[in-house]
């Protein structure tokens, strides 16, 4: 990984893996999806506890009932669904209360981020950059991590304090303005065949949980994240990865 700022370019070797499918990040949630019953584009509103299991209500009225909750999704939509549980005393004086209190103090930066399949690759060697002093924050070079033939494309993720200054831009504007910033801080023209924008409100954590995931084997409830603390290598993608397989173990176990 590279590291340009003000007084030039600095490469560093990371001393964590860094997982990259040759498909997209998508495609080991696929892999592991393979068999399931899975369910897309619904948006869970409530949990319950009813007896000796729990369950799910979503906005559309269906339901589903099962003995083990296992949630991923970022801490401050986790609260929404807990705290009721919390009120009605479902999870008081359970180990699932302490760690609620860990989720609540949780913070998050705001990230833009932009996608860009361009017409041409860059002159650029480094697949990952860290950038200082302008709106963006990250460059990954996409193409990079996929088999050879793939389109010339961009990643480019914009810092929190940018990204707090123009939340409600509009899509368009966002990858004009990150794209003009990419090419001033690389020095070359990104010619572009097509480019998209995605408002991540819950980019990076900046306060984190103790530990790599929450599993309380009395209520049948966990939960994970990069929101938590598997390794010391910080939050990233490597890291909700880690906290998911540690929670999946200790699921696993009591069965």
């Amino acid at each position: 990984m590279a590291t340009l700022d003000g007084r030039g370019l600095h490469v560093a070797q990371d001393t964590h893996p860094r997982y990259a499918p040759p498909q997209g990040l998508s495609t080991l949630g696929r892999v592991l999806a393979r068999g399931l019953d899975i369910h897309t584009g619904v948006q869970v509103t409530s949990l319950a506890r009813r007896g000796d299991h729990w369950q799910v209500h979503a906005q559309d009225g269906q339901t589903w009932a099962a003995q083990r909750l296992v949630l991923n999704l970022p801490a401050p939509q986790l609260l929404p669904l807990l705290d009721p549980l919390m009120l009605g005393d479902a999870l008081r004086h359970s180990a699932s209360e302490g760690a609620l209190q860990a989720a609540r103090r949780v913070g998050y930066a705001p990230s833009w981020a932009v996608g860009a399949v361009l017409t041409g690759a860059p002159q650029w060697a480094h697949p990952a950059t860290r950038l200082t002093g302008g709106p963006l924050e990250w460059v990954a070079l996409e193409h990079t991590k996929r088999p050879p033939g793939h389109p010339p494309a961009l990643t480019l993720q914009a810092n929190a304090d940018w990204t707090r200054a123009h939340l409600d831009a509009p899509p368009q504007e966002v990858c004009a303005r990150l794209l003009a910033a990419a090419e001033e801080a690389l020095g070359e023209t990104l010619p572009t065949r097509a480019a998209f924008a995605h408002r991540w409100r819950f980019a990076t954590p900046t306060h984190r949980a103790p530990g790599p995931c929450h599993w309380d084997a009395a209520l049948g409830l966990g939960w994970c994240g990069d929101w938590f603390t598997p390794d010391a290598h910080g939050p990233r993608a490597e890291a909700a990865l880690l906290s998911g397989w540690a929670l999946a173990r200790q699921v696993t176990e009591g069965l």
